[in-house]
């Protein structure tokens, strides 16, 4: 196969992560363009060219869709990620006249500013005014009636928080007390766990399963079952809901024969939707999080992989039958279960081997790395493995680099380096 394949798809504009900013800009109306597409696309070319150097997105893209941004960037798992909220602070400087911030405080959670004022400062409020600070270091916003201490010991974290607070009482005093209010009778857990609820929500609205649909997702599809519906010919129900990440979909070469299936769809949208809900299934089940973007990528790649391996199991199922016919009644989740099912079990095989009994092989080292790899919670493959089950050395050397599986012949070559046996075998 060429290393430049044909897109299976004809976008007419450019949708590569890389290059989506530039294209809402050239576009003649930038403002309504952008609304056009899903956050999640965005915010993955946020991540790509940088926070700082997206001030242009962020200020032409809906209170909404910034809203999106920081669900997806101020969280990893069900923890509040601290350091990439300074990031936001960070962004306002006098040279805008705090433009920044004014939009920051319409879009952000304000549980999560609740929580950073609990975790940073020291409030006491007296019931006279007074011209004494209660302590060194405390200041007051409203001449003696509060006295705020800022405990961050970071130089730059102490004058973005002291800036925002400012800022905020200057814009409404109402919501600065009710903020501090809140932070005063709420634990820090609360705060937290509240926020994080209300944020999965909206990314469920968005096209992104919470943790218990993502879970059914994944759940084990026996070989059994797919031959049972491949045998009535039905055609499966289709996704009309979820709006295509096209920065997903388009992202990485693809493989057959899912790069042929893909070429005989009369209609892509369909797949783009159900591609998407995969991915984004897939970043929840496997906890991957959204703003490390070398790993959101690598699991895209994963994702086709399993998809790919799932189509070639249902291919030799059903030998008489073209892709197009083997698709329609399965469709990409069943077809991308099919292969996580297969996937997951080289996973199980892999924990019940140990490191031990593979040291005295003469390939010691490539069987090794491929049990690591196998053992990963999203399997992989060393990428030094040869499908006859041997190892690349052009250094005399063997390389810990790493790959997704993606072809049923990869997957039956790392079960040979480990001898678990034959991925034909039904799993359940």
């Amino acid at each position: 196969m060429s290393s430049h394949p044909t897109p299976i798809f004809s976008p007419s504009r450019d949708l590569s992560v890389s290059a989506l900013a530039k294209t809402i800009f050239n576009a003649e109306a930038p403002e309504q363009y952008v609304r056009t597409f899903p956050a999640q696309s965005l915010y993955l070319a946020l991540k790509h060219n940088g926070l700082g150097s997206s001030t242009d997105l962020l200020e032409i893209a809906s209170i909404e869709q910034c809203r999106i941004f920081l669900d997806f960037d101020l969280w990893e798992k069900d923890q509040f990620v601290e350091a990439n909220f300074w990031e936001w602070l960070a962004l306002a400087d006098e040279e805008d006249d705090l433009k920044h911030l004014a939009r920051l405080l319409k879009f952000i959670d304000l549980k999560i500013v609740a929580l950073i004022i609990a975790r940073h400062t020291d409030i006491k409020i007296v019931e006279e005014k007074t011209d004494q600070p209660p302590g060194p270091g405390y200041y007051t916003p409203d001449r003696g009636a509060t006295w705020i201490f800022i405990a961050a010991e970071d130089a730059t974290r102490h004058f973005l928080l002291a800036r925002f607070l400012a800022y905020i009482y200057e814009r409404s005093p109402e919501l600065f007390y009710q903020l501090i209010s809140v932070s005063s009778v709420q634990t820090q857990s609360m705060l937290e766990e509240e926020s994080y609820n209300e944020r999965n929500k909206r990314l469920a609205a968005e096209g992104i399963p919470e943790p218990e649909q993502a879970g059914t997702m994944h759940a084990p599809f026996s070989s059994d079952e797919a031959r049972r519906l491949l045998a009535q010919h039905e055609v499966h129900e289709s996704i009309s809901d979820i709006r295509a990440v096209e920065p997903l979909v388009y992202h990485s070469t693809e493989i057959e024969p899912l790069r042929t299936l893909l070429s005989e769809i009369l209609s892509n949208e369909d797949f783009q939707s159900e591609l998407t809900l995969i991915v984004n299934a897939a970043l929840v089940y496997f906890n991957v999080t959204a703003h490390e973007e070398k790993e959101v990528f690598k699991l895209v790649a994963s994702v086709k992989g399993m998809l790919n391996i799932g189509l070639e199991l249902a291919a030799g199922m059903a030998p008489q039958q073209s892709l197009k016919d083997i698709y329609a009644p399965l469709g990409a989740k069943l077809l991308y279960r099919l292969g996580v099912t297969r996937i997951l079990r080289l996973r199980r095989l892999a924990h019940k081997i140990s490191e031990t009994s593979l040291q005295n092989r003469s390939d010691a080292t490539g069987a090794i790395l491929a049990l690591s790899a196998a053992k990963r919670a999203l399997p992989e493959i060393p990428a030094a493995l040869k499908a006859d089950g041997t190892f690349e050395t052009p250094d005399g050397t063997i390389s810990v680099e790493c790959k997704p599986i993606e072809t049923m012949t990869e997957l039956d070559s790392v079960m040979k380096v480990l001898g678990v046996g034959d991925t034909a075998a039904t799993a359940q």
